[in-house]
């Protein structure tokens, strides 16, 4: 029996070893999770006041929201993810001063399917190799996704942006690939901007929210960069141009199978 008893032992110290001591921590405003581990959310928390950054998720860290809601009201950077290959996953994010969601370190992080409403710059991604999946922003009067890094993935993703204000996505980086999104933007608003070169914009919708009739000078789709390629997008507006290449042509950049009402210049297809 005291044998037995010892192999018992010998087991709950191994199973104890093999978790993460993550894994049973209270995630909390302020909270710098990781390197590594997984921190899964039991309840809405509200960090208030104020401050540099609500919680901040590192180096192969994962914090799943497990459907609840990170609020931070006044700080600059709500969420977090810095470091490399870093996880936010499956809830809200709310609320920020600025930069609800920021993509930052050296990248190659993922954010999937989480909301973030209620701020200006929404979602920033200023690092690189990061995907994007199934993430719904709204916000104030800046653009909802907001790409300067390079070789990022925007996949299936919505971003809503009424009334007026910057562009809903803008593309500052260099091959950022844009795959399968909704837009849907109000009478002052730009759809998808980019400034970048050799991104990939395809199977995007952008449609307008506006009285029948009406009419801006804005556009659904904005390219000004080069070695961009535009393909297989749906783009209707009431407005005088849904497509435009600023380059003027259309040897800087490739448009093809794309559905619109009018473009600029003419030989955008």
């Amino acid at each position: 029996m005291a044998l037995h008893a010892v192999f018992m032992l010998l087991a709950a110290f191994v199973m104890l070893g093999a978790m993460t001591p993550a894994q049973a921590d209270v995630v909390q405003c302020g909270d710098v999770l990781g390197p590594g581990g997984r921190f899964t959310l039991e309840q809405d928390i509200v960090c208030q006041g104020g401050g540099s950054v609500g919680v901040t998720v590192q180096d192969g860290a994962i914090l799943d929201l497990n459907g609840h809601t990170v609020q931070c009201g006044g700080f600059n950077g709500c969420v977090v993810l810095i470091g490399t290959g870093a996880k936010l996953l499956n809830g809200k994010v709310q609320n920020a001063q600025f930069e609800n969601i920021r993509l930052g370190g050296t990248g190659r992080h993922t954010v999937r399917n989480v909301t973030s409403v209620l701020a200006d710059l929404s979602v920033i991604v200023t690092s690189d190799h990061n995907t994007l999946i199934e993430v719904v922003a709204d916000g104030g009067l800046s653009s909802r996704f907001t790409i300067s890094g390079d070789h990022n993935r925007l996949i299936n993703s919505i971003a809503l942006c009424g009334l007026f204000g910057d562009p809903c996505i803008r593309v500052e980086g260099d091959g950022n690939h844009l795959v399968g999104n909704f837009v849907a933007v109000g009478p002052d608003h730009e759809g998808i901007v980019v400034s970048g070169n050799n991104n990939v914009l395809e199977s995007n919708r952008v449609i307008w929210m506006q009285p029948s009739g009406s009419q801006s000078s804005h556009r659904a789709i904005t390219v000004t960069g080069t070695g961009n390629r535009i393909t297989r997008n749906t783009a209707i507006t009431e407005n005088p141009t849904d497509l435009q290449d600023g380059n003027g042509d259309c040897s800087h950049n490739t448009w093809r199978h794309n559905i619109f009402v009018i473009a600029d210049p003419a030989c955008i297809r």
